[in-house]
């Protein structure tokens, strides 16, 4: 719950939206409305405050914030 409480903040601060209305199923694309660059970007931030290694995520592979939680999970362990 922890890495979902951060990316959602993280993403509430980045799209100016309350996290609150974030959920593990919102879709970056349809929901938040985050392009390719958008999504680059936010990658980016995501590697620095969880001080992981985002070169594995394949173009497509994360389309909902669960996705991301999932995957940011995965390279903590």
């Amino acid at each position: 719950m922890e890495t979902f409480n951060k990316i959602a903040n993280l993403i509430a601060q980045n799209r100016g939206i309350d996290a609150s209305t974030i959920k593990n199923e919102t879709t970056f694309d349809t929901d938040l409305k985050i392009d390719s660059l958008d999504m680059m970007d936010m990658i980016m931030q995501i590697s620095e405050e969880f001080n992981i290694a985002t070169d594995d995520i394949k173009p497509g592979e994360i389309k909902s914030v669960g996705d991301l939680v999932k995957f940011v999970d995965a390279q903590g362990k």
